[in-house]
């Protein structure tokens, strides 16, 4: 057994013990390989032992690899992105994790128009609010969750953070907690085109 395989069986075991214990279908959750400055070999390991969601940051060595791998792939951006790159992420990508503005949305909404797609996207909240991170604050994703709404070629289906480094994994369950109540807070409010059914939280 490659030592990939033996890494993914292992964090698979652990999400299906976490979700028991939380009372939660395991099949629920997903596990996000980041695959940037991957060789292509290492990602066809990782898809030889099931998965199919790869996340990459940089959109060149993205394509550059889409091609060389199976098609079924789902390949989500989760690197900050630059709004003339839009055109390029809503070409190749199930998802884009990223979404901290207005003008990148507005950016990716014409691109999606253009081609007739619907691109599913997250927004990024900067949970911990550190300075080295993007990402909006709880009440800027509030407001970018209200100015998103109209654009009819995006489609909000929840919250992504990745919180604040902890040398204990317990000291980022209060992170996790309160991307889950501004989850629940957006939701609540009803707004069109915005769903909360995913929450992305890194890492492993």
């Amino acid at each position: 057994m490659s030592a990939i395989r033996e890494r993914i069986e292992d964090l698979q075991e652990r999400i299906a013990g976490a979700a028991k214990r939380a009372g939660r279908d395991p099949a629920s959750i997903r596990l996000l390989a980041v695959s940037k400055r991957k060789p292509v070999e290492y990602i066809r390991e990782a898809y030889a032992a099931g998965l199919r969601d790869f996340g990459e940051n940089y959109v060149q060595e993205a394509l550059s690899k889409m091609d060389l791998l199976p098609p079924d792939i789902n390949w989500h951006m989760i690197g900050h992105l630059q709004s003339n790159k839009a055109k390029r992420v809503v070409d190749g990508f199930s998802m884009l994790q990223t979404l901290d503005r207005l003008s990148l949305a507005k950016a990716l909404d014409k691109a999606a128009g253009a081609i007739g797609v619907r691109l599913p996207v997250l927004l990024q909240v900067n949970i911990g609010d550190e300075l080295s991170k993007a990402g909006g604050d709880e009440a800027g994703m509030i407001t970018l969750a209200r100015e998103v709404s109209p654009l009819e070629n995006l489609r909000v289906e929840g919250l992504m953070t990745i919180p604040p480094y902890c040398s204990d994994p317990d000291e980022a369950r209060p992170y996790f907690r309160q991307l889950g109540q501004l989850s629940r807070c957006i939701d609540d409010m009803g707004i069109d085109n915005i769903e909360m059914n995913e929450l992305s939280m890194g890492m492993s």
